[in-house]
């Protein structure tokens, strides 16, 4: 188990949006989070710094996610993200439903680096809705968080706050 003090994100991520790199390969058993990836995945935690937010996870050119988070894109009224190759996250079922709510459609697959995207964003339960203005360098779309990813973000965090629960903490039996 490994524990590391939560801090939030700032609100300039999510308005300004990050920027994310990507590599050609992929977790050898995605559907189970495991100290083997941690462990493999060491170097390519150091590509992550200041101007680099996430790792990108390829295979032969296609996103299937982010190194600690899923991925999609949004192009032609369509939210795109890989099914299979990847850990599915509670976070990710409920951000595909209030993208549906929205108004988006949702095709399941992993889309091609090559593809031009209007918009791309990643998802995480401790980050929530985080949007991507470039990869590897390259733009995407105008360079700037787009209208569609707002939205999805405006209601991740409607949809949180409504169902969210205040954690009691005790200690030595007492409510802190």
């Amino acid at each position: 188990m490994t524990i590391q003090p939560f801090t939030p994100l700032g609100a300039e991520i999510y308005q300004q949006g990050v920027r994310a790199v990507s590599v050609e390969t992929a977790r050898q058993t995605p559907r189970l989070k495991s100290t083997t990836f941690i462990e493999a995945s060491a170097d390519l935690r150091k590509l992550v710094r200041d101007d680099i937010f996430e790792v990108l996870l390829c295979r032969n050119g296609s996103v299937l996610e982010g190194m600690t988070s899923n991925f999609y894109v949004i192009q032609a009224g369509a939210l795109i993200t890989s099914r299979s190759g990847i850990l599915l996250g509670v976070t990710r079922r409920t951000l595909i439903r209030l993208a549906r709510k929205a108004g988006l459609e949702v095709e399941y697959r992993a889309p091609d680096l090559d593809e031009p995207f209007s918009e791309a964003f990643l998802t995480s339960s401790s980050r929530g809705v985080v949007p991507i203005v470039a990869i590897d360098g390259k733009p995407v779309g105008k360079g700037k968080v787009g209208a569609w990813t707002k939205t999805l973000i405006a209601a991740y965090n409607t949809y949180v706050e409504k169902y969210s629960q205040e954690i009691q903490f005790y200690e030595n039996g007492r409510r802190r």
